[in-house]
């Protein structure tokens, strides 16, 4: 074959090639196209989405345009704020529509099963977490509903239907044209009005809501802490926090702390006392009405447990040194006892010693109290003391666990109808405005729990809490906040993650 025989066959696949190219091209962008009730559908799962992950955000994601940290639908970490979201969600909407619009039905058909099926997954598992629920609770049963039953198969049933009713012989135009113009018109009604619920879901999800678990935003705080201990100062008004850890080091050491902060409701302010006790954690802080100090006692620390005592009058800290006292200890828990005057203590543990015994401390000296034979034992447990009825009231963990009352040196088991799992590493407060005990998380079992409880000194109520929650966590530092009148949570950790965030907990009224 001569050279210019090969170079004309040359040419002549180049030409077959480019006018495939061409055929192909122009066959992508040529009719029939995908039938506009699809693209409606599209339309509206796509706003759905999107507004479902905007309704979902922690309130903190609002607070600046594109500064704010929010959760994406896996529970992950969200970087970006609402304007770059919403911006993606907007540009990606765009895109979608004009290539259903003016792309070939067997290309377009392909990106819009696909793009379906990406949104109804999104959308159920943003609704597995329920986060949406913080404004509206009753929702949290229908998030149950998804997250136990799921809507894949009902929405795979329906695009199934959709398709069946859209496309149609003879190009897909339906005989009936007049019917097919009162269907897309009803259809185009129908979306303008879900899309509007969206938006509205999404402005209305921005609103604090007023009661419930709600998610308080300070700018100076300590850092990632659990084990932290703290005690009212009713005479200074502030909430007095001490010590904690940081992290888990190895070799059974903990990142243990020595500081000192106080929160005065609004602000967190770091204490520079010239003198402060040993770093520690799994100590018990109470508040001396009385003597106008707060008391400290043992914990673990770095060389092991202690059994020495402390008094912060805010200005310092100062030994306090007793011939007699408590064992070295720590989970124990210490209370203001209004009708002894003294702070009083109980329970803890030295493994493999757990303790059921009961001290008081005057100032000067602690002296162990009587009790019957049969007071349990208790540690790592949440012990509470009732101002309004002059007693104290305990949630025990492991054996024998359970709602326990102890008043006037004796503990007496109490069974009401429901009560919390059997859980450490958890605290009860007493809310006084509404006469409550209440209670959340710890470690029940192995595991780490998210539940909210309260007490009204007959039954234990569960609170249904839906979605927006400080998420599982044990160790977490949780008081009475008499400047909000509500029980405030700090910090805690859930065996991986060690947590700084604040939380209100503000019930609902009755």
């Amino acid at each position: 074959m001569s050279k210019a025989s090969k170079t004309k066959k040359t040419l002549s696949r180049v030409d077959r090639f480019r006018m495939w190219i061409k055929n192909f091209a122009s066959n992508i962008f040529a009719g029939p196209y995908l039938p506009v009730s699809l693209t409606i559908f599209f339309v509206l799962t796509a706003v759905t989405n999107l507004a479902v992950v905007l309704m979902s955000q922690p309130l903190s994601y609002w607070s600046g345009a594109d500064t704010g940290t929010g959760m994406d639908i896996f529970g992950g970490t969200l970087t970006y704020g609402p304007v770059t979201l919403i911006a993606l969600g907007t540009g990606y909407l765009i895109v979608g529509i004009l290539l259903l619009s003016f792309v070939n039905y067997r290309w377009s058909l392909v990106g819009w099963v696909t793009a379906e099926f990406a949104h109804i997954y999104f959308i159920q598992q943003t609704l597995n977490g329920c986060y949406v629920s913080r404004w509206i609770p009753s929702i949290s049963e229908f998030c149950k509903l998804i997250k136990d039953v799921g809507f894949l198969m009902p929405a795979v049933i329906f695009i199934g239907i959709l398709l069946v009713f859209s496309f149609q012989p003879a190009e897909f135009s339906l005989a009936n044209k007049k019917a097919e113009k009162r269907v897309l018109s009803f259809s185009g009604a129908l979306s303008i009005v879900w899309v509007l619920i969206m938006i509205g879901g999404v402005l209305w999800s921005v609103r604090k809501p007023s009661f419930g678990w709600i998610p308080v935003e300070v700018k100076d705080k300590p850092g990632p802490l659990q084990d932290g201990e703290a005690a009212y100062d009713s005479r200074r008004n502030k909430i007095v926090m001490f010590g904690g850890a940081t992290g888990y080091i190895g070799n059974n050491q903990w990142d243990y702390k020595n500081d000192t902060w106080e929160w005065d409701g609004q602000t967190w302010t770091r204490m520079s006392p010239d003198v402060y006790p040993p770093a520690r954690l799994d100590h018990a802080l109470a508040y001396d009405e009385n003597r106008g100090v707060i008391v400290m006692f043992g914990g673990l620390g770095q060389s092991g447990r202690l059994s020495d005592t402390w008094e912060w009058d805010g200005r310092t800290w100062t030994e306090k040194k007793s011939r007699d006292h408590p064992s070295p200890r720590s989970g124990h828990e210490m209370v203001y006892d209004p009708v002894r005057k003294k702070v009083v203590l109980y329970g803890g543990y030295n493994d493999p010693t757990f303790y059921n015994d009961a001290w008081e401390w005057d100032g000067t000296d602690w002296k162990w109290i009587d009790l019957d034979a049969d007071a349990p034992a208790a540690s790592v447990f949440a012990l509470s003391y009732n101002t309004d009825k002059n007693f104290a009231f305990g949630l025990l963990s492991g054996t024998p666990g359970g709602t326990w009352k102890w008043e006037k040196d004796t503990w007496t088991k109490v069974y009401p109808n429901h009560e919390p799992s059997n859980r450490s590493s958890t605290t009860v407060v007493y809310d006084p405005t509404r006469k409550l005990f209440f209670t959340f998380g710890g470690i029940a079992g192995s595991d780490p729990t998210d539940d909210t409880w309260t007490f009204d000194g007959t039954d234990w109520a569960e609170y249904s809490q839906g979605g927006v929650h400080p998420s599982a966590r044990s160790d977490m530092t949780i008081w009475y906040d008499p400047f909000r009148k509500h029980v405030m949570l700090f910090g805690g950790h859930n065996g991986s993650t060690m947590y700084n965030d604040m939380w209100e907990f503000i019930p609902a009224e009755k």
